[in-house]
């Protein structure tokens, strides 16, 4: 008789929600599901594999308790008891609370599902039901309601769920961390290595980054995520490439163009799917680092030069004047252009061509922008003088030198 009473409210549940409803036995068992037509997140095996992986025993009690997955799909639990024992598990979900972007939808499975699903997580998350936090408290308060007849405010669930999920997610006692670490010798890396690399970096020395790792096989760098082995590594390599922008910022490198450098090579090593890929990058990564400094290092500019080339880097995209810069630096024009001469060896018009063609060079070779598109967004006049100036420094026309790229 009870099962049929807990049929019937998993359904209205369902009518009234639009989302999915399922009664479990003791076992975690699904004995009845209230969702025609339902799809499952392809990264689970099954749906009851998902439900024993939400611990439903630990959580047994008699207010709802509301679960988030590591692929933000939320789940309500109620137990229903009888004779002070847990017979039943009543579970309303998935949903979610905001639909998600295509760019994050992948990056919440790239972690471990193949790349050929990616298509049919796409889909399921696009049928995923979209519940605000308040709708998600009101439809556990109502579940509650139809199995137990006791009325239940909001706030005594977020304090409920609070007090739940604080006791689970407490970490564990750091000295007890620090113990068993040494006890199975699993030690960090000597403070003295990451000094090296920083020393290393700063001074440019590229030839003594030969064999240095911050990330090996053993994992004795530490622990940065218990939940995923290649996130472990992922976060241990964004460290090293977070030590590697400091250092070569204090070795002289641009800091636009360090932080610049941090960001890609993040987002490369966020690409990557084994731990060879990401030691092989982060060592990439290490050299380019110390190989701009040791570039910055053979040049030795006055503090207004410095500033006048770290300006035209950043701003490359923006119309720029000698006026414009000699404000900034508080220098009468007609001096700092002397004065430009004199330390880079060609006139500020002449740099900032060079260093509009070289970032057209880039531009050329890595997007799909057409020349004419390239040529405006560095603001030259017309497509005719850009022209004229990229021969002049390349040899070739812009047409020719991305031909030559994709031959």
């Amino acid at each position: 008789m009870i099962v049929k009473k807990l049929e019937y409210i998993c359904s209205l549940i369902y009518e009234t929600c639009e989302i999915p409803v399922f009664l479990l036995d003791r076992d975690t068992e699904i004995i009845y599901e209230a969702f025609p037509n339902r799809t499952t997140n392809p990264i689970y095996d099954s749906l009851s594999g998902l439900f024993q992986k939400l611990d439903l025993l630990e959580k047994s009690q008699e207010l709802p308790v509301i679960l988030t997955t590591n692929y933000q799909e939320n789940f309500i639990l109620l137990s229903v008891f009888s004779d002070n024992i847990q017979n039943f598990t009543i579970i309303a979900g998935p949903f979610l609370y905001g639909k998600l972007s295509k760019e994050q939808i992948i990056s919440l499975a790239a972690d471990i599902t193949p790349f050929s699903k990616k298509e049919v997580i796409l889909d399921y998350y696009h049928t995923v039901a979209v519940l605000k936090n308040l709708q998600a408290l009101n439809v556990s308060r109502l579940l509650h309601f139809l199995v137990y007849q006791k009325e239940i405010d909001p706030s005594s669930i977020i304090e409920h769920n609070k007090n739940l999920n604080s006791d689970n997610s407490n970490p564990e006692n750091p000295n007890l961390e620090i113990l068993e670490r040494r006890q199975n010798n699993q030690l960090h890396h000597d403070f003295l290595a990451e000094k090296r690399l920083f020393q290393f970096i700063k001074e440019g020395r590229k030839d003594s980054l030969n064999g240095f790792q911050i990330v090996t096989n053993e994992g004795i760098y530490g622990t940065l995520s218990r939940k995923s082995y290649l996130r472990n590594y992922k976060n241990l390599a964004i460290s090293g490439i977070t030590i590697a922008t400091r250092a070569s910022m204090e070795g002289g490198l641009y800091s636009e163009v360090a932080y610049t450098l941090s960001d890609y090579y993040i987002q490369q090593i966020e690409e990557k799917k084994s731990v060879e890929e990401i030691k092989n990058l982060l060592m990439k990564a290490f050299n380019d680092f110390a190989d701009r400094v040791s570039n910055v290092n053979r040049e030795h500019y006055s503090k207004s030069i410095s500033y006048c080339l770290n300006f035209i880097l950043v701003h490359i995209y923006e119309p720029i004047t000698l006026d414009q810069i000699a404000k900034l630096v508080d220098l009468h024009p007609n001096y700092l252009s002397t004065l430009f001469k004199k330390e880079i060896g060609i006139t500020f018009s002449e740099y900032l061509q060079k260093v509009k063609i070289d970032e057209a060079k880039q531009l050329l070779s890595l997007t799909n922008q057409t020349i004419s598109e390239v040529c405006f967004s560095l603001h030259f006049v017309d497509q005719s003088y850009f022209t004229k100036v990229f021969k002049k420094q390349t040899g070739i026309t812009p047409h020719q030198y991305r031909n030559s790229i994709n031959a």
